[in-house]
């Protein structure tokens, strides 16, 4: 009986840290995220996507991690590549400017289907959080 018990919290720990970081990173990036009030203010086309730049407001006191594009719309979340040319910083909380970051979407996309999200490492947290970053209107 107390192997079956303790094979059945054991079980119970395993679903919850698998599901806390799953679910966590979303979770906490929409009610609490690291960066806000992102303006991108300059789309330029290139090849076969576009150089943008732009200012953003970090709020939270995390580490940079990476950035992930998806367009969205009638694209169903389909991932796209992306290069920052700038020089990856850990940057301090408050007002910053980024760019130029090479994105693989044309200049419209910026206006009406793309998604951008910013992964952090914030402190006391076993799992990345995830915040939206820049989100196109249609």
């Amino acid at each position: 009986m107390l192997i079956g018990n303790l094979t059945i919290a054991f079980g119970i720990m395993v679903m919850a840290g698998t599901a806390s970081s799953v679910i966590m990173p979303y979770i906490e990036g929409r009610f609490w995220p690291v960066v806000v009030e992102t303006a991108i203010t300059s789309v330029e086309p290139k090849g076969v996507g576009s150089t943008i730049r732009g200012s953003s407001r970090k709020v939270r006191d995390c580490v940079y991690q990476r950035m992930q594009w998806k367009l969205e719309g009638p694209f169903n979340g389909i991932g796209v590549n992306s290069y920052e040319r700038e020089a990856v910083k850990q940057r301090g909380g408050g007002i910053f400017e980024f760019g130029p970051w090479d994105v693989q979407a044309g200049p419209h996309d910026f206006s009406r289907y793309i998604k951008g999200y910013v992964w952090h490492q914030c402190p006391n947290r076993p799992w990345e959080t995830r915040t939206l970053f820049w989100e196109a209107y249609p």
